[in-house]
C-alpha cells in the first residue's frame, strides 16, 4: 500500500466523519441502508471488537494482542468476526524472541448467504503470528495468509474469488450474530505457526471501480480510514 496522501480527500471524509457520527443507528438496531461488502480490520477490545481507526498498513499491533479480519456487507465498521477469543486461546504457548511480537490473528470469511459467485466461505480460523516487533497490522495477516492488495485489502485467501458489485441498496445488517468455532492453526515444534503465506499485490485494469467503491466503503466506516484509503501504490 503506497505512501501518497490526497489532504483534500481526507479533509473530505473527515467531514462526513462529522455527520456518521450524529447518524450512526445505535449497535442495538438493524438498519436499512446501502452497503458495501469488503473485508473489515478490526481490534479486540477484550469481550468485543473495535473497527480500526488506521488502516492495516499504518497500524502496529502490540505484542499479545488480538487482530480480526471480517468479509461481509457491512455500512459502518460494526460487522465484526463472530468471536472474539483470548490472546491464549491462538497463541498458547507461544514464546516470541526478545526483538519479535506476538499477535493473534482471527480471519472470518463471513457467511454463504452473503457470498457470490459459487463461493463458499472457509471456516473461520485463527492463527498465532510471531513477527518483529515494528510489523504491522498488514505485514501480519501476510504471515499466515495470501491476501491479494490493490491499495487495500480486496481477497483473503482468495476470498472472495470476483469483485462484489458496487453497493448493495437498503440490506439489513445482522445486528447479533452467533458465535462461530475457530479453526486453530497446528504450530511447529518452537511455537511458530506453519502457515507462510506472501502478499499478493495487483493493480489491475478490469474496469472495475475498486477505488471508488472502497473509498466510498470507508467514508461511510466512520471515515476514519481516509488516509489510508486516499493512497494507492504507484
Amino acid at each position: 500500500m503506497g505512501s501518497h496522501r490526497t489532504p483534500r480527500g481526507a479533509m473530505i471524509v473527515a467531514g462526513l466523519l462529522l455527520l456518521l457520527l450524529g447518524l450512526s443507528p445505535p449497535a442495538s438496531a438493524s438498519a436499512a441502508a446501502d452497503a458495501y461488502k469488503y473485508w473489515g480490520y478490526y481490534h479486540s477490545a477484550g469481550s468485543t471488537w473495535e473497527f480500526s481507526l488506521k488502516g492495516a498498513d499504518q497500524y502496529i499491533p502490540k505484542d499479545g494482542s488480538v487482530e480480526g479480519w471480517r468479509y461481509g456487507l457491512d455500512v459502518a465498521g460494526t460487522r465484526f468476526p463472530r468471536t472474539v477469543p483470548a490472546f491464549d486461546t491462538i497463541c498458547a504457548g507461544t514464546a516470541p524472541d526478545a526483538d519479535e511480537k506476538a499477535v493473534a490473528v482471527v480471519i472470518d470469511y463471513g457467511t454463504a448467504d452473503e457470498a457470490e459467485n459459487g463461493d463458499v466461505p472457509p471456516q473461520p480460523r485463527g492463527e498465532c503470528v510471531e513477527a518483529a516487533k515494528n510489523a504491522t497490522g498488514l505485514q501480519v495477516l501476510q504471515e499466515i495468509a495470501e491476501a491479494t492488495v490493490d491499495g487495500f485489502v480486496l481477497a483473503i485467501d482468495g476470498y472472495p474469488s470476483q469483485p462484489p458489485k458496487a453497493t448493495y441498496p437498503d440490506v439489513k445488517i445482522p445486528s447479533s450474530e452467533p458465535t462461530v468455532e475457530l479453526a486453530l492453526a497446528d504450530a511447529d515444534a518452537d511455537g511458530t505457526a506453519a502457515a507462510d503465506s506472501e502478499i499478493t499485490v495487483t493493480d489491475d485494469d478490469d474496469g472495475f471501480p475498486w477505488a471508488i467503491v472502497s473509498i466510498g466503503a470507508i467514508a461511510l466506516l466512520l471515515g476514519a480510514a481516509a488516509l489510508v484509503m486516499a493512497r494507492r501504490r504507484a
